[in-house]
């Protein structure tokens, strides 16, 4: 009988359940393990809380990113049962198990590279969860790595096994054999060797030069060849299999009217030193306020802009000098970036040089090729265009304003932002385009319990920013 997604959840007004969101939630609803390979922003979170209700599930743990945490904390409440969402984010392992201790009902989040780690590995297995969702599950398509081991052992503890991707096989159809182990062991079993050799054919090649092995069983040995695939077969089976347990969309074929630009944050949490910091900086402020002095929207703007630089992790010293005490942010952008698949565009917003020097740090690391738009390069075409050959863009919220066209990329990151509510609208519709039907989303990484919630939301509100910043600095 079809479940109907919508009686499962509290959906503000003007939100509804698109079509392709039911017919996700049915052909998952009652399995042991599900996939929902659907395409970025179709609305697998959702389906993800409808489900964890309609099981009436009493304890629930994510896996998630680090930076999609709090996408689990936003939408958990859309549930008709009153789920509490407890986010692990305070950093080292020991006080993610000191924050776990208490928990007998609700929601556990927990980022992937955590999870695995002992003493809370076992601390998860002992808590005898109902349901585990695996957010972007193709992280754990590495059949020996950590992590995807961690997944495999949690199958026989937690009965109710559901798994998320916009990128179901980053690299071909051999990186699915893990993500399913880890939901259903009937769809490809538990041996990766004879997973491959049902869907691959493999020839041995003999290597010019031996080579000692680093891994496994080989190493420290000699080898003189290695097995190479040849090419893919019963690709039939294979996909008929997958489709027992999967739902896959993309975001064009299922919604042809949805608004070209949306935004989405990316929350964390502060460091200890970072907060120190910033704590310091705010009760100047705050003391500054309080002495008398003539205040003025500009004073405001302008000293508030060094509270901004400490959540981005660098400020400047009595002799102008750039100190760097925090990384948050740039893992935060490299750990995004690893679910964007390689070839697609995306744009990343800044105020400080420092920022476009973290996302050029970033671009290196995952071998996207990096431009940029500031004051000192000019990385765009004749006609004002994003390069074809840009992976990563840095742009210089100052520099990327007006006349220039960004639509080749449908991502964008505000890494940092201005007091301009002009150059913010201004950046925003850059990206967008209306002789191109891709919707775009703009993420905005925001640290928790800090002036960038309220900047955010004075400029996406078009508030005055001088009047929000003032109020929350003299309310605390």
């Amino acid at each position: 009988m079809k479940k109907i997604m919508k009686n499962y959840l509290t959906l503000p007004r003007g939100k509804k359940v698109w079509d392709h969101q039911e017919a996700a939630f049915n052909k998952v609803v009652g399995r042991v393990g599900g996939m929902l390979a659907m395409g970025m922003r179709t609305g697998k979170t959702l389906v993800g809380v409808a489900l964890t209700t309609h099981y009436a599930a009493k304890r629930i743990l994510v896996l998630a990113p680090l930076n999609g945490m709090g996408v689990w904390e936003r939408d958990f409440p859309l549930s008709v049962l009153d789920y509490p969402v407890l986010l692990l984010d305070k950093p080292g392992t020991k006080n993610k198990v000191k924050q776990f201790e208490n928990f007998n009902y609700g929601v556990v989040v927990i980022n992937w590279e955590a999870a695995w780690r002992s003493p809370l590995c076992d601390s998860i297995i002992a808590a005898r969860f109902d349901l585990v969702i695996y957010d972007e599950i193709h992280r754990i398509k590495a059949p020996g790595g950590k992590a995807s081991k961690f997944c495999s052992r949690l199958k026989s503890h937690i009965p109710k096994r559901l798994g998320l991707t916009g990128t179901l096989m980053p690299n071909s159809p051999l990186d699915v054999y893990a993500q399913f182990r880890a939901l259903d062991v009937s769809i490809y079993g538990t041996n990766n060797n004879e997973f491959k050799s049902q869907y691959c054919d493999m020839e041995q090649l003999k290597l010019k030069k031996p080579l000692i092995g680093k891994y496994g069983k080989n190493k420290g040995k000699m080898i003189n060849e290695v097995s190479v695939l040849k090419n893919y077969k019963n690709m039939k089976e294979f996909a008929a299999r997958m489709a027992k347990i999967t739902y896959t969309c993309e975001l064009d074929d299922v919604i042809k009217d949805i608004p070209p630009l949306v935004h989405e944050e990316i929350c964390f949490t502060l460091p200890p030193k970072a907060r120190k910091i910033y704590d310091g900086m705010k009760n100047e402020l705050v003391a500054w306020l309080g002495s008398g002095e003539r205040i003025t929207a500009a004073n405001v703007l302008v000293k508030t802009l060094r509270l901004q630089q400490i959540i981005c992790g660098h400020s400047k010293d009595e002799n102008d000098k750039v100190i760097i005490f925090d990384d948050t942010k740039e893992k935060i952008l490299y750990d995004f970036l690893l679910d964007v698949p390689a070839n697609q565009p995306v744009c990343v917003y800044c105020v400080f040089k420092e920022d476009l020097k973290a996302v050029e740090r970033v671009a290196v690391k995952l071998g996207r090729k990096y431009g940029e738009v500031s004051g000192a390069r000019k990385d765009i075409t004749d006609d004002a265009k994003m390069p074809d050959w840009v992976d990563l863009y840095g742009i210089q919220i100052k520099s990327g304003k007006e006349a220039l066209d960004f639509s080749r990329a449908s991502i964008g990151v505000f890494y940092s932002v201005n007091h301009s509510s002009g150059d913010f609208q201004q950046a925003c519709a850059r990206q967008r385009n209306p002789d191109k039907k891709n919707r775009v989303a703009l993420y905005h990484i925001i640290a928790r319990n800090t002036i960038g919630r309220t900047v955010y939301t004075a400029l996406t509100n078009k508030k005055n920013l001088a009047d929000e910043i003032t109020k929350h600095l003299k309310e605390g």
